[in-house]
């Protein structure tokens, strides 16, 4: 079995801001509200576990954020994501409230890409200390009801399939190439995927033989790891990431929430002991605060596990098609696959 519950890309609470320049942003400082101009600050954030295209803006002691988008994500899809938020935040849920450019619109188009600009919270990620559990129990409750409700002219994209054929090919694929691993992995990976393969292959195929109820498929946020939790003195100030809402069973978008957050609490308390304990309270404490049909609860370790191992084929896919790019997340995904187990038990 790995090391569990040791700090990974999401463990470090403290945002980390990089100096930029303002070529980083082209012509779009003109766009910008009328409270920040050329004599701005920019600072960048970067890396695998941060959005990269994440720009803090500050000038005389305030502070904004601007997104670049993808280029892949398609307009209509990014105006929805844009007025959900919206929606949200006048509902009074944590969630930045998107900020008009100086021509009144929330999504602006320069340089090739689409911006949008946010109010900056400040405050650390989810560090998984004293109360900010609980909190982070109740407020992923919380939003989940709320998106429950969400008008249908907001409703986004269907999410993420799970369990699917195409995922089992992946696997059979990637064990007829066992010979090539280390080539496709290096040799610590390959190491490491050795150590877990006939326990990977053994939770797919008990999952894929079972009967699994996922919840009501509705519109869910299904990455709520630490770094999409903004807490300051452990109350939660901010919700961010909702091109991760996608239409869902929210039974695997909540499984997987709890096991980011717990996995977090156990190893800032580096006790190992104490998994089992937080994760029924976690499960206790969201099943107080849901306003739907919750019979799904009690697949919550299986629902966990199915996401992890929707997440992992897709890195043994990306190398069977050549590309290296996430294999640095492979450990802690199959890390989450014991963690899962220690937190919420076997269905």
């Amino acid at each position: 079995m790995l090391n569990c519950f040791k700090p990974d890309i999401f463990s470090n609470p403290i945002p980390k801001w990089s100096a930029g320049s303002i070529k980083n942003l082209g012509s779009l400082f003109k766009h910008l509200p009328e409270d920040f101009g050329k004599n701005a600050v920019v600072e960048y954030a970067g890396g695998l576990e941060i959005n990269s295209n994440n720009f803090k803006i500050t000038e005389n002691n305030k502070s904004i954020i601007v997104k670049r988008w993808s280029k892949a994500t398609e307009q209509k899809q990014l105006e929805r994501i844009l007025n959900t938020m919206e929606w949200l935040a006048n509902a009074e849920v944590k969630v930045p409230k998107p900020i008009k450019f100086n021509d009144g619109a929330l999504l602006l188009n320069n340089g090739g890409y689409h911006w949008s600009c946010y109010p900056y919270f400040s405050g650390n990620y989810f560090s998984g200390r004293g109360p900010e559990i609980k909190n982070a129990a109740l407020i992923t409750a919380e939003l989940a009801n709320m998106l429950a409700n969400l008008p249908a002219e907001l409703m986004p994209e269907t999410g993420p399939q799970h369990l699917t054929d195409g995922d089992n090919e992946t696997l059979i694929e990637t064990d007829q190439n066992r010979d090539s691993w280390k080539s496709f992995f290096g040799t610590e990976y390959r190491d490491i995927l050795e150590n877990s393969w006939n326990n990977i292959k053994d939770d797919w195929a008990r999952l894929k033989n079972v009967i699994i109820n996922t919840g009501p498929s509705m519109a869910s946020h299904f990455d709520l790891h630490p770094h999409n939790l903004i807490f300051e003195k452990s109350r939660i100030s901010a919700i961010l990431d909702f091109e991760a809402c996608k239409v869902m069973p929210i039974g695997y978008a909540l499984a997987f929430a709890g096991l980011k957050q717990c996995r977090q609490a156990v190893c800032i308390s580096r006790d190992l002991n104490s998994a089992k304990k937080i994760g029924q309270n976690y499960i206790k404490d969201i099943k107080s605060k849901l306003q739907m049909d919750d019979s799904w609860i009690e697949n919550f370790s299986d629902l966990a596990l199915a996401e992890i191992m929707r997440r992992i084929c897709i890195i043994l896919r990306l190398n069977l098609e050549g590309n290296k790019e996430w294999n640095k997340v492979l450990p802690v995904q199959i890390a989450h696959l014991y963690e899962a187990k220690m937190l919420f038990g076997i269905n």
